[in-house]
């Protein structure tokens, strides 16, 4: 098994120090707007086809380690949740996903980071 990557063509790929500190899971999300009539009575649309979204949580981050994190994201070929990007997990199988909006958090104790994100898998 190998340490979690996130590449882009033109960007430094950023590798996790460590694995996955939440199990793997891809969780299936329908592509629907929920609205109510003035009756009360729900309407549904369907948008398409499920997307699914990979919940990531990085456990005793190295300061250097989450700076480069940081580039990656910010670097303009991604751009935190513009673009793609191709999130490969400790499986070694590649995900196309995009940043969730907002989801990027970050908490630092005795020099270490713990990050959270959720990627949608596009």
């Amino acid at each position: 098994m190998g340490m979690p990557t996130f590449s882009k063509a033109g960007v430094t790929t950023w590798t996790a120090e460590k694995g996955e500190s939440v199990p793997y899971s891809r969780t299936p999300i329908p592509r629907q707007v929920h609205t109510e009539s003035e009756d009360g009575t729900d309407q549904v649309s369907n948008l398409g086809s499920l997307t699914y979204q990979i919940p990531l949580r990085f456990k005793n981050v190295s300061v250097s380690n989450y700076n480069d994190l940081v580039s990656f994201f910010s670097n303009a070929l991604v751009n935190w949740s513009v673009n793609t990007f191709t999130y490969t997990d400790s499986a070694s199988a590649g995900h196309t996903v995009r940043l969730a909006p907002l989801s990027f958090q970050y908490s630092v104790s005795a020099n270490q980071v713990t990050v959270s994100m959720m990627l949608k898998e596009t």
